[in-house]
């Protein structure tokens, strides 16, 4: 796109670009993004730029952290910009169609040889279907206020309960995926929505984390987590502690930097099966059949309980017996993991 493309676009973001500014190919400008996804509500010191060039122009904001391609930058305007009456529909239609012509030069979405980074878009008719509850959220002891602040739904064309995974932007939650748990046995057990979203990048819960809150609990599943927070602000514990869920046994490197990021100590509480126990000792860092994984145990305090033996997780569990749990942990050591973990393969 060229300059004059790009200015017209940016006006009809409600962009003033009398203050645009170039810094090599990059016209920089206040975010058109600021008002929701920016911590203050403003870009007082422009950190948005688009490139200007042939064919599509990447942009991305260094302060939000939005990233893609123009068009993507219009649609994730119009998520917040129709709710809130700025814009209609049409007008973005209409605005995707311009930037079209005006990329049409080489009709690729290659820049410098790699593909721009697409934003994943839940679908319209998953997102519809978020706070809508299932009797089967009563049945793992959700209830429909607990399920209300989640923002827990119901898909039917799947027969799955939505479970969404939100990020902190600024003073609003950014809806990044879906993943959805059947109901009726199926298989795979569990899907995400789209099919291309990454939750090994994310922590369920982490959006809702009191700002104080610095000993992190860490599960397996949603479920798990809702629960353990549950206990734990009814016992008014949670300005000291909160739960994320990873969303499976083993901790990715993005989950790993998150939890070192978020709080003074990470304590373990995956499930108490071989996987979990796997999982634990690669979050803490360990060797498992020769290979050593290095965790986070030397970057920050690591603890994990110690569960009983006839109990799998913490959804099998009383308010007081989760809390009882957590306040009983023992700190992380290789040596203990290798005598009470029990986990074949570690030497």
């Amino acid at each position: 796109m060229q300059r004059k493309d790009i200015e017209y676009v940016l006006r009809r973001l409600g962009v003033d670009t009398r203050q645009m500014k170039q810094s090599g190919d990059w016209w920089m400008v206040s975010c058109p993004l600021a008002r929701w996804t920016h911590e203050s509500g403003t870009d007082l010191h422009p950190s948005f730029g688009i490139r200007e060039g042939q064919g599509v122009s990447p942009a991305h904001c260094f302060a939000c952290s939005f990233k893609g391609s123009v068009i993507s930058l219009i649609r994730e305007y119009g998520r917040y910009g129709i709710r809130d009456g700025l814009v209609t529909k049409d007008d973005l239609d209409e605005l995707v169609d311009y930037v079209l012509l005006a990329e049409d030069d080489t009709g690729d979405i290659r820049v410098t040889g790699m593909m721009l980074d697409q934003p994943v878009v839940v679908p319209q008719d998953i997102e519809d279907c978020l706070d809508t509850y299932h009797p089967y959220l009563a049945d793992r002891g959700i209830d429909e206020q607990t399920a209300s602040r989640w923002r827990l739904g119901w898909y039917d064309m799947d027969d799955r309960v939505l479970f969404p995974v939100f990020k902190k932007e600024g003073k609003h939650d950014r809806l990044m995926g879906v993943i959805g748990r059947t109901v009726v046995g199926e298989e795979p057990k569990w899907k995400n929505y789209p099919p291309k979203f990454k939750k090994s990048e994310y922590l369920f819960g982490e959006w809702l984390k009191p700002k104080d809150a610095d000993k992190i609990v860490v599960v397996e599943g949603p479920i798990d987590a809702i629960k353990v927070n549950d206990a734990l602000e009814k016992r008014k514990m949670d300005d000291e502690f909160w739960c994320v869920a990873l969303m499976g046994a083993e901790p990715s490197d993005a989950q790993l930097d998150k939890l070192v990021a978020f709080g003074s100590e990470v304590i373990c509480m995956l499930d108490n099966d071989a996987s979990g126990k796997m999982g634990t000792l690669k979050l803490a860092g360990g060797r498992i059949g020769g290979k050593r994984f290095k965790g986070i145990g030397e970057r920050t305090i690591v603890s994990a309980v110690m569960w009983p033996e006839e109990v799998n997780d913490p959804g099998e569990l009383e308010v007081e017996e989760i809390i009882e749990l957590i306040e009983d942990r023992h700190p992380m050591l290789e040596i203990k993991l290798r005598k009470e973990l029990k986990v074949d393969g570690i030497s």
